[in-house]
């Protein structure tokens, strides 16, 4: 049994009646008659088992992030274009084709490469665009005010 110290007489110890953790456990095996010893466990220990199932799961969550395969998941698409997955799942299908085999979205790498050149072409030429715009405005401005005065 387990002494604690008392907090009401100084120096003296009070033993600690509770009873040890498995007691009910115990008491079952001790009355029964037909009761067999423990057994030692067979295969790993849960907590082996829970590590080993944690790793299975990381390795595959960097399996599906990996960027220099010919086939990419939904992760590595949006690791590769620096986006979040959300994003990804909102591309279009004619802008971005993928194959679903099972319950995974698999893209191939040529065809993310090649939505993000003409998107990068369509910003370009949207700034492009803006910039002759605003030049355009600005000359229709000038002439205006060169009239009104």
């Amino acid at each position: 049994m387990r002494m604690e110290t008392s907090n009401a007489i100084p120096g003296e110890r009070k033993l600690n009646l509770r009873p040890p953790k498995g007691w009910k456990r115990n008491l079952k095996a001790t009355n029964n008659k037909c009761a067999r010893k423990a057994r030692p466990r067979k295969g790993p220990s849960p907590s082996l088992v829970k590590l080993r199932k944690q790793r299975a799961t990381w390795l595959k969550q960097k399996e599906l992030e990996r960027t220099d395969s010919d086939i990419l998941a939904i992760q590595g698409v949006a690791k590769l274009l620096h986006v979040a997955i959300d994003t990804v799942r909102k591309i279009p299908f004619a802008d971005l084709p993928f194959a679903r085999p099972g319950r995974r979205n698999l893209y191939a790498k040529e065809d993310v490469l090649r939505y993000h050149r003409t998107k990068i072409n369509e910003r370009r030429d949207a700034s492009e665009n803006s910039r002759r715009r605003r030049r355009l405005l600005d000359s229709e401005a000038d002439s205006v005010r060169g009239r009104s005065q």
